[in-house]
This record gives structure tokens, C-alpha cells and sequence, in this order.
């Protein structure tokens, strides 16, 4: 006598489905934490990466560079007629074959929670701009750049070197490097009307060269504000990594006390402070 075959049930097909279902939500969560994580990593990894480079131009030239607002004469006897910190890496980043002029991709001004090279020559890591063209205090910052002050005047256009940093702050309290803040509706889209072409743009022209130093006075996450493209800021959840003078990369919060943002990138604020960063 043949015996029925077996079979699953409705319910049971149902309940097996179920948890599969609870088991998939379950493990989502994990991998996409495992997968920042490792972007993470590379994030850091990049900024070292840069501020290798950096260390090198200023064992180089004595000096730290700046982004200069357009093509200015090269200075401190720097070959590179360069509008930013960007292009004067170039040749320490084995990419000296580049030409601003009409630039390539490099992996290494990513930050990879956000996108990569695929969308052309651009970059997601900025400086903070100088402390004193918003508080009038004196305080400058490494790679801020020049500013140009309420007469037309170009201030505080010279690189400045780790013997002065050494010497005031100190190259681990001083901040070099981090990212700019980007709204995640243009990660890979279209520069958008209105909006300035730094906010997610390239890191060679000159027209995009003052996005490269950014406001000093606030860590944010990346949203879609009109605000955004002004601010320090990233992808990465509750605190980002950033690039120290000293060569040392150090996640920040987000809810660093504001009062406490400036100084960090101040090298010449007169404190030696420390962040309530992880």
C-alpha cells in the first residue's frame, strides 16, 4: 500500500516564510554597519593617505600650502602655480602627470560612504576657513586659504609651517583637514542652479577653489540644505574622521561644543584643548 507524500502545510510555509523574513531584518542591519564600518576605514585611510602627501610638500617647501582664491603666481618658490591645496599634493600623490586644467578622477579625495570616482574629478575633503575672518580674533587655520577683507584687501595669503604650530597650539591639537559638508541629493547628480560649484564639485578650478575651506564653526551631517555646501560635515554616522596636523586621524562629533569647533582648527588660538570626540 503506497503511503501519502509529505508535504508542508499553508501555515507552515507561512511561518517558515516568517522567520526567514525576521531573520533577513535581523541581519540587514548587521551588514550594512559592517559595510560602513569598512568605508569608514578607508575614509581614515584616505585622510592619512593626504596627510602624507601634505607632510611631504611641507618637508618640501617649509610651509603647509593654501587654496588661493584663482591662479596666483606660485609662491614660496612652489613650481605649481596651483588654486588649491588639492593640485599642490599632486606630484606627492604620484599624480603629478595631472593637469589641472583638464582633471582625472583620484580615488583618494573620496570619501567612500559617499561615492567614488565614477563621477568625475571631484572632492569631498575641506579645510576650515580662518577663525578670525568670523570672530576678528587673529586665529588662523593651516589650510584656510587667503580672505579678502571689507576693502579688497587679500589677508593672510602665506602657508604657515609646524615650527609656528609647534610653538602655539601643537600639531596634535590642531585640526588639518576633514570633510565638507555635502548635500546627499547631489552626491552624483548635476552641479544644481544656484548652487556653488564646490558643493560637490571638482578640486583643480579656481572657481570652486573656496569651497575647499569651509566654515569653521560647525560640524554637521550631510542633509539637503541650501546651508549645507558653507558647513564641515560627512555621511558617517554621529562623528567623522579628520586629519590632524601631526598626521594623526581622529573621529569628531557632531555635537562638539561649538564654542570648541574654532579652536580646533585655530593653530594659534593659544589653548591646548581636548575634543569629546570618540
Amino acid at each position: 500500500m503506497r503511503r501519502p507524500r509529505g508535504g508542508f502545510t499553508l501555515v507552515e510555509v507561512l511561518v517558515v516564510i516568517s522567520i526567514v523574513g525576521l531573520l533577513l531584518g535581523l541581519l540587514l542591519p548587521a551588514v550594512q554597519s559592517a559595510r560602513e564600518g569598512a568605508r569608514r576605514v578607508q575614509c581614515s585611510g584616505n585622510l592619512r593617505q593626504l596627510g602624507i602627501a601634505l607632510t611631504s610638500y611641507h618637508e618640501t617647501w617649509q610651509v603647509f600650502p593654501i587654496s588661493d582664491y584663482g591662479p596666483w603666481p606660485p609662491y614660496h618658490g612652489d613650481p605649481w602655480s596651483h588654486p588649491t591645496f588639492y593640485t599642490a599634493m599632486l606630484p606627492y600623490l604620484e599624480q603629478g602627470n595631472q593637469s589641472p586644467g583638464s582633471p582625472l578622477p583620484i580615488a583618494l579625495f573620496f570619501c567612500p560612504t559617499r561615492r567614488g570616482p565614477e563621477v568625475g574629478p571631484r572632492a569631498d575633503y575641506a579645510a576650515g576657513k580662518h577663525p578670525d575672518e568670523f570672530f576678528d580674533n587673529g586665529w588662523q587655520s593651516i589650510l584656510g586659504g587667503p580672505y579678502v577683507s571689507s576693502d579688497g584687501q587679500v589677508l593672510l595669503r602665506s602657508g604657515v609651517g609646524l615650527d609656528a604650530v609647534g610653538s602655539r597650539d601643537g600639531s596634535s591639537n590642531t585640526l588639518l583637514l576633514s570633510h565638507k559638508a555635502m548635500s546627499p541629493s547631489l552626491y552624483e547628480g548635476p552641479w544644481a542652479p544656484g548652487i556653488p560649484t564646490g558643493d560637490n564639485g571638482g578640486w583643480a578650478g579656481p572657481e570652486e577653489t573656496f569651497e575647499l575651506s569651509r566654515n569653521p564653526r560647525f560640524f554637521i551631517r550631510d542633509v539637503d540644505s541650501s546651508y549645507t555646501q558653507y558647513l564641515i560635515g560627512s555621511p558617517h554616522a554621529d562623528a567623522m574622521p579628520s586629519l590632524f596636523a601631526d598626521g594623526s586621524v581622529r573621529s569628531l562629533r557632531y555635537a562638539t561644543a561649538r564654542e570648541l569647533i574654532p579652536r580646533l582648527w585655530a593653530w594659534n588660538d593659544g589653548g591646548i584643548l581636548a575634543t569629546d570626540g570618540p
